[in-house]
């Protein structure tokens, strides 16, 4: 299994960093649609209240769930780093 297929079930490379940058894309406008959503709900109901909380919510949203996509992605390439000092140890030690 040298071709696309068997480089995936290897695990030999970690592809979650590009599925972390898709997702993150994906939750940015599922939070921002919903915003809008909340938003505009609460002013044709006369929620001027909830306007505000809406209008607070969305940058707090959007960081939110900008450091929890960072957060997935650090994790994965300190694995990538260990992954590397790994190789080099056992470098040094066939030498």
């Amino acid at each position: 299994m040298d071709g696309l297929l068997g480089r995936f079930l290897s695990f030999d490379k970690m592809i979650t960093g590009t599925i972390v940058k898709f997702l993150y894309y994906i939750l940015l406008v599922l939070v921002i649609l919903f915003d809008i959503y909340f938003v505009l709900n609460s002013l044709f109901t006369g929620q001027f209240g909830m306007f505000i909380v809406g209008l607070i919510f969305l940058p707090l949203s959007v960081i939110y769930v900008r450091i929890l996509c960072e957060m997935m992605i650090v994790i994965f390439r300190i694995s990538d780093n260990l992954a590397a000092i790994r190789a080099m140890k056992e470098k040094e030690r066939d030498l």
